[in-house]
């Protein structure tokens, strides 16, 4: 389904690593008049990070001047705590608050009492939304099951799609801004919609979207819906359509389906270049799932595939980019079917635009080179 689509091409853009995306927050925030307004949604939220609560500080000095802010984080924050999810049967005070109830207990142990705290703080001003996207309807569910992985910021008529979360400053990520007054006013009225309704696939209607930007560029968006994904639609498509080279960063190796169509552009000629992260780096229990499901992979696909995996102990790349000579897609997607079978809410920006799509690939590799 297409909503409102935006005519007007964007004016200017701008990629940002993680640490770039940050500072850009403040700097924007701190820019804003009273008249202007804000919209923030991220999924995992870790105000531990000095960077995180400069963040939290800059929209509570835009909410004072009169700014209208929305900001939203996903329930998953409360499920999952410093990359490790609850409960935490050695320490039962520190259970995932989540993990028994559909609302936040009145006390909250640390890290989730922070957390707590800065949305509370935030939420003191009539002139600020706050929402935690996708609480669970039952306890014990799975964390990562019907969560909002879209990472969005809009500042008045500039809005920034990337991977980027609130937390982790040190990940390798990218982002794209764009100045463009229609797009913006079409993602903020979808969005704003979002968080006052707080469950993304009913505020969808269970329709993933595309909103057109121009005739190269539009922005897609998955509502969350069990095995239903048209951003890993389009993806698959646009790595099929690579013709000479094809760069994909990924947490993880991706395996399953993507894999298959990155095998093919193999087989076709295609230069492709997967950048994944070590397997040990991300810790001892995603370590050894990536273990098992990298063995089954590596026992049916050539080992130029795996050609490019990261050194240990050197970089955590979080970045969601494909970008080849048939154009490129960045944003929150994992493009893996894993998430999908889940029901995951994403957003993807996608341009069949190879001149960007080069330059957004060199952002990466300068990260690499210089981290």
């Amino acid at each position: 389904m297409s909503v409102m689509p935006a005519k007007s091409s964007p004016l200017s853009n701008n990629f940002y690593n993680k640490r770039e995306y940050l500072k850009e927050l403040v700097k924007r925030f701190d820019a804003v008049e009273s008249s202007g307004r804000i919209l923030l949604m991220t999924m995992s939220f870790d105000p531990d990070e000095p960077e995180i609560m400069a963040i939290i500080d800059s929209l509570e000095r835009a909410a004072k001047r009169g700014v209208r802010v929305h900001f939203n984080i996903d329930a998953r924050s409360f499920l999952h705590a410093n990359g490790k999810p609850g409960p935490d049967w050695r320490h039962p005070s520190r259970f995932a608050p989540l993990i028994f109830n559909d609302e936040l207990p009145t006390t909250l142990q640390t890290p989730y009492a922070l957390k707590k705290a800065c949305l509370d703080r935030l939420a003191r001003y009539p002139n600020v939304t706050i929402a935690i996207t996708n609480h669970p309807h039952a306890a014990f569910r799975i964390p990562f099951a019907g969560r909002s992985h879209i990472k969005l910021a809009i500042i008045d008529d500039y809005y920034i799609i990337s991977g980027c979360n609130l937390d982790s400053p040190s990940y390798i990520d990218l982002g794209i801004g764009f100045i463009d007054t229609q797009t913006s006013d079409t993602l903020y009225q979808l969005f704003t919609g979002v968080i006052e309704r707080t469950y993304v696939k009913e505020a969808l209607h269970a329709t993933d979207q595309t909103i057109q930007i121009d005739s190269t560029a539009r922005i897609l968006i998955d509502a969350g819906v069990r095995n239903q994904s048209l951003i890993l639609d389009e993806a698959l498509k646009l790595i099929d359509d690579a013709r000479e080279w094809l760069t994909i960063t990924c947490q993880y190796f991706p395996n399953a389906i993507t894999a298959d169509h990155l095998h093919a552009a193999l087989q076709r000629g295609v230069k492709v270049k997967v950048l994944f992260t070590y397997l040990w780096d991300y810790g001892p229990v995603d370590g050894a799932i990536q273990l098992v499901s990298q063995f089954i992979e590596r026992m049916r696909l050539p080992a130029g595939l795996f050609a490019y995996e990261l050194s240990p102990g050197t970089h955590k790349i979080h970045a969601k980019l494909i970008a080849s000579d048939a154009g490129c897609m960045v944003g929150s997607h994992n493009y893996l079917n894993a998430g999908v079978r889940f029901g995951t809410a994403e957003i993807a920006y996608h341009s069949t635009d190879g001149t960007l799509a080069r330059h957004m690939s060199q952002k990466i590799q300068d990260q690499l080179i210089g981290g």
